[in-house]
């Protein structure tokens, strides 16, 4: 069964719906009390006070009617003869008349009814028999003859006098009985309006005690929690860090979700800090979780940390592409007399400080008229393609390389290209790069790598500008191999000319002919030289600018 959750909203609604049913149910007693009493206040009106009224009329009237007919008998006298005949004839029918209007009610009991009726019918009776007694004396000459009266005394004996005097008994008893039934109800009424005035009074000290529990409820619970929340905001305006109160956290209400949301809100507040204080140390791994998609400030770190992070990065790739440059170099200026030596001290630093698995260089070599590329030094590097050493500019990717004169990256390479030898066994490499040996005017080889990584594209263009170096120091040897080889053919055809005067002067004209073509040669030397000179002065020129970035990068950083 799903629990309903008294939120703070709910239980407000349920302390004024708690004073709403109290003030109910008192309005409706009220009503109901005030009702009763209506209909009380009618009953007297309408029914009791006109039956006990009427009543008493009605018994005066016996007494009046049995006392004046004694008189007409025994005492005459005309006005108690008037009024005794007034009776009879007038004022017995405006009671019954009164009686009638009362009994017509619906609201007086069935036995009063009956007695009422009863009685009036006994009087009816009561009257007639007080018509004969005046109608036998109705004049003096009645009086003065006495069986006239004794038949009207004898009537009044037995059918007026007992019959009047029960007849007043009974209304007494009536009377009696409707004033105490008219006690009863007025003391009904007087305890209906002392319910009321109860009924009043302890409503008014429930709906007190309510609104006392009901403050006392909103300062403990809502009051002094929203106080408490708005210290704690207070303090985080002014860059204050707190801890939320664990008991408010525990709440279902608003006040506890707010708790909740501030505490959760410190938290991320706590793991800004951090995060922003591990940047600064230039710690960039650090992870870091935002509070929700919304979280502004989070994206923010997060953006700031990973330029920062790119920067960092950007710096040390220069760096390491600064230090290579520089130990290339000097490696170049330390092995500069044989190509074959030159080449393998370059290819086992390069293939140690990349990192990659092999790597191969292939040199142009002129033979028979004919261009190819020969396998010139090789490191770790065991080729199932090629056997032989050389290859033709038109066949495998290496001719293509040169011919083409662009570097070429094979980040999937086919399974019968090539495969790393190791002590594990032998392994398809994941990527293979090709890098033409050159200079700016001239292509003098291929540089083959292989790696299980694929190469990035930083070290792509570090590989490209050592390699260009690489190129000028292959053609400086050349050039100086060439100026060797010409100035000892041009001493050994001195030496001839000496010893032969006849082929001196053949001799001198072929000296004079290889002697134009070595001012040609060592004219080009001399232009290499110079070509070789500039490309150093601007990768100097690349090396400063590179370590100014750096240092400048570095007090961005600091």
């Amino acid at each position: 069964m799903k629990t309903i959750k008294l939120n703070i909203a709910r239980k407000i609604a349920l302390g004024f719906v708690g004073i709403t049913l109290v003030s109910f149910f008192t309005t409706l007693v009220s009503v109901y009390l005030l009702q009763t009493n209506r209909k009380i206040d009618k009953n007297i009106c309408n029914i009791i006070l006109p039956i006990v009224e009427t009543s008493k009329d009605f018994k005066v009237m016996v007494s009046d009617s049995r006392k004046l007919t004694s008189n007409w008998i025994y005492m005459p006298n005309e006005n108690e003869k008037n009024t005794l005949s007034k009776i009879i004839t007038k004022d017995f029918d405006e009671l019954k008349n009164k009686f009638d209007v009362i009994l017509y009610d619906n609201t007086i009991s069935d036995s009063s009814k009956q007695f009422l009726t009863t009685k009036i019918e006994k009087f009816n009776a009561l009257i007639k028999s007080e018509a004969k007694i005046t109608q036998l004396l109705q004049n003096d000459e009645a009086y003065s003859d006495d069986v006239i009266i004794d038949s009207a005394i004898n009537i009044f004996d037995n059918d007026v006098r007992k019959s009047a005097l029960e007849l007043e008994n009974q209304l007494d008893s009536y009377i009696i009985y409707e004033n105490q039934n008219l006690s009863k109800v007025q003391d009904d009424k007087a305890n209906s309006y002392f319910y009321i005035s109860l009924l009043q009074t302890i409503s008014l000290i429930v709906i007190f005690s309510l609104g006392l529990i009901a403050y006392y409820y909103a300062k403990k619970a809502v009051i002094n929690p929203i106080n408490d929340i708005k210290k704690i905001i207070l303090e985080l305006s002014i860059g204050k860090t707190i801890n939320v109160d664990a008991n408010s956290l525990k709440r279902e209400d608003e006040i506890g979700e707010m708790s909740k949301a501030i505490q959760n809100l410190v938290v991320g507040l706590n793991d800004k800090i951090n995060f922003a204080e591990e940047i600064g140390n230039q710690n960039f791994d650090k992870e870091f979780q935002l509070l929700s998609k919304e979280d502004k400030l989070g994206y923010s770190l997060l953006n700031m940390s990973n330029q920062l992070r790119k920067l960092k990065m950007e710096d040390q790739i220069r760096m390491w592409a600064s230090q290579g440059k520089i130990q290339f170099d000097e490696l170049l200026r330390a092995y500069n007399e044989s190509i074959s030596i030159t080449c393998d001290n370059f290819l086992l630093r390069l293939v140690k400080y990349l990192n990659v698995n092999q790597g191969c260089v292939y040199l142009k070599r002129e033979k028979n008229g004919e261009t190819a590329l020969e396998l010139t030094s090789y490191y770790a590097y065991n080729r199932k393609k090629h056997l032989s050493k050389e290859i033709s500019l038109t066949e495998d990717l290496v001719g293509h390389c040169f011919l083409e004169n662009e570097t070429i990256h094979l980040a999937k390479v086919p399974d019968d290209y090539i495969k790393i030898t190791s002590g594990l066994g032998e392994a398809v490499p994941t990527s293979v790069l090709l890098v033409p040996i050159k200079t700016e005017l001239n292509t003098v080889g291929v540089l083959e790598l292989a790696s299980f990584n694929v190469f990035e594209d930083y070290k792509i263009e570090f590989i490209k500008s050592i390699v260009q170096s690489l190129a000028s120091v292959i053609m400086n040897i050349n050039t100086q191999a060439q100026t060797r080889m010409l100035l000892e053919e041009l001493k050994d055809n001195s030496d001839k000319l000496r010893n032969t005067d006849e082929r001196k002067l053949q001799n001198l004209i072929s000296v004079h002919d290889k002697q134009a073509l070595l001012l040609i040669q060592e004219q080009q030397m001399l232009a290499s030289m110079q070509e070789i000179t500039i490309q150093y002065e601007n990768l100097k020129d690349k090396e400063a600018k590179y370590l100014l970035e750096i240092e400048s990068y570095k007090n961005k950083l600091d």
